[in-house]
C-alpha cells in the first residue's frame, strides 16, 4: 500500500512537471508600475532607508537608449565620496553584510577595503518594453522549464512564480538589436607562460528586438539569437568558425550548431 502510494505520489508529481506555468492574473499584473516597477522590481525603498525608491531611473531625465544624450547628463558617480570603508579593523560589524570571500580577504589583508556608496537606483528601459512586459505578464507562459510559449520582447515573467521563469527572465534580458566584441582568452601555465586565444563573437537577438517587437515565441517559433564566432589567433586556430542558433526547448528541438574547421575544410554539425 505505501509503495502504491508512493508511486501514485510521483506520478502526479511528473503530470505537474509537464503542464505549463499560467500566466499571472490581471489582478496581480496591475501592480506593475505602481507598487513594482514596470519590469516587476519592488518600487519602494527599504526600511533602513538605504535604498531608495525607484522613480524612474535614468530614463527620467532622457533615453539612455540615445547615443546623442548629452554625457553631461550622465550622473558622476565616479566623483561620489564613499560614506564608509570596511577594512581589516572594522569588518566584523559588517559580516551579516558579506560573502565569505570577501570576509576571508579582510581578514587576510589588512591593506584590502571596500568603499560603501550611496545607492542609486538607475535602471531604465525603453517604453515599448514596458509595454511589451505589460503584455507578456497575462499571456506568456512557461512549458515545463524550457519552452516559453506566447512571450514578447520585454521582460517574460515580471511576476515570476518558479525558479525556471527567473532563468528565462535572465537569459532574454535587453542587450540591444546586436553586439559584436573581441574575446581574448589566456590559458596560463604555473611558470607563468601563456597563450592566447582571440576571438570575434557577434551576436543577433531576435527577442529582445526594437526593431522587431511583434516577433512572439511559439511552439513554431522557437529562435531567440544567432550566434557567431571567429578565432583570430593563435595562428593554428585561425579561421575557425562555430555558428550557433539558440532556441527554445531541449534535445533537436533546442540550440543548434556548426563548426568550421580550416584543417578540415569542411562544415560539422555538433552532436545533439
Amino acid at each position: 500500500m505505501k509503495r502504491l502510494a508512493w508511486l501514485l505520489g510521483a506520478a502526479s508529481l511528473c503530470l505537474l512537471a509537464g503542464q505549463a506555468a499560467a500566466e499571472v492574473s490581471a489582478a496581480k499584473a496591475a501592480a506593475l508600475g505602481k507598487t513594482l516597477t514596470p519590469v516587476g522590481a519592488e518600487k519602494a525603498g527599504n526600511k533602513d532607508g538605504t535604498i531608495p525608491a525607484w522613480t524612474g531611473g535614468l530614463a527620467a531625465k532622457g533615453s539612455i537608449h540615445k547615443p546623442e544624450w548629452p554625457a553631461d547628463q550622465y550622473p558622476d558617480f565616479v566623483a561620489q565620496k564613499p560614506l564608509f570603508s570596511i577594512d581589516h579593523n572594522n569588518y566584523q560589524q559588517y559580516q551579516d553584510k558579506l560573502a565569505a570571500g570577501q570576509i576571508e580577504l579582510l581578514k587576510r589583508y589588512p591593506d584590502y577595503k571596500l568603499n560603501v556608496y550611496k545607492t542609486e537606483r538607475t535602471a531604465s528601459f525603453p517604453s515599448w518594453f514596458y509595454k511589451l512586459t505589460d503584455w507578456n505578464a497575462t499571456h506568456c507562459k512557461l512549458e515545463g522549464t524550457d519552452t516559453p510559449d506566447g512571450c514578447r520582447g520585454g521582460v517574460l515573467y515580471p511576476i515570476p512564480t518558479d525558479g525556471a521563469q527567473i532563468i528565462w527572465n535572465h537569459k532574454l534580458k535587453w542587450r540591444g538589436n546586436a553586439v559584436r566584441r573581441y574575446n581574448e582568452q589566456a590559458i596560463v601555465q604555473p611558470d607563468g607562460s601563456y597563450q592566447l586565444t582571440k576571438l570575434r563573437e557577434d551576436v543577433q537577438f531576435f527577442i529582445p528586438n526594437s526593431e522587431h517587437r511583434d516577433y512572439t515565441l511559439t511552439p513554431g517559433n522557437r529562435d531567440y539569437l544567432y550566434y557567431l564566432s571567429q578565432t583570430l589567433a593563435p595562428p593554428r586556430l585561425a579561421g575557425t568558425f562555430i555558428l550557433v542558433h539558440e532556441r527554445t526547448g531541449v534535445g533537436n528541438q533546442g540550440r543548434v550548431a556548426w563548426l568550421y574547421s580550416p584543417g578540415l575544410r569542411r562544415i560539422r554539425r555538433a552532436p545533439n
